[in-house]
């Protein structure tokens, strides 16, 4: 995982008010812990590495940042640790990289949950 993704996505778990950056963002109730550690696993099994500076690149920072603080809001209030959810996202990521290099329909629901997972993404500029 991004070093600087998991540590903003720890961060996020442990955090009093962590739910503030996606509620504020987006005033739709959160989805599932499920889900959102699903859209934080795929958008970081994706992601092509810290040093690509690519208008892509930084809407995919955008959507894992987005992503992970969402599933550490809802980690922190399911009652799971954020060692508990670093692992989660550690299994899940490695569940979506294996989904996208065996191919076929495994790939194609992968990328169709990736598309909604980057359009659940509110605009995050300025």
């Amino acid at each position: 995982m991004n070093k600087i993704v998991l540590f903003l996505v720890v961060a996020a778990a442990g955090a009093q008010s962590s739910a503030a950056a996606p509620a504020a963002a987006n005033p739709r109730t959160l989805p599932t812990y499920d889900w959102a550690l699903r859209c934080t696993a795929l958008i970081l099994a994706t992601r092509k590495g810290p040093k690509d500076r690519s208008r892509k690149a930084a809407v995919s920072f955008d959507a894992a940042l987005y992503w992970g603080l969402a599933t550490g809001d809802l980690a922190k209030q399911a009652g799971r640790s954020s060692d508990a959810m670093e692992a989660d996202v550690d299994v899940a990521k490695a569940r979506a990289k294996g989904e996208m290099k065996r191919g076929g329909k495994a790939r194609d629901s992968a990328r169709r949950e990736l598309r909604k997972c980057m359009a659940d993404v509110p605009p995050l500029d300025p």
